[in-house]
């Protein structure tokens, strides 16, 4: 599949069970981007808290790409 998704000429999102800790899997497979829903209206918490989660998981994994 990641060869196919690097070789597609349109972004391809990642959808379905993302969670902080698959977003760098995520990327590292070619995805352009996540599409988030039950991570966030199901979360323990509160939707704005599991969102953050997810944005600085999303950061996490740029800054350390560089």
């Amino acid at each position: 599949m990641t060869a196919s998704l690097r070789s597609c000429s349109v972004p391809v999102i990642a959808l379905g069970g993302i969670t902080p800790d698959r977003v760098p899997r995520a990327a590292e497979a070619g995805f352009a981007g996540v599409a988030v829903l039950g991570a966030v209206w199901q979360a323990e918490d509160s939707p704005t808290e599991a969102l953050e989660r997810l944005l600085k998981a999303c950061e996490q994994h740029a800054q350390a790409r560089g």
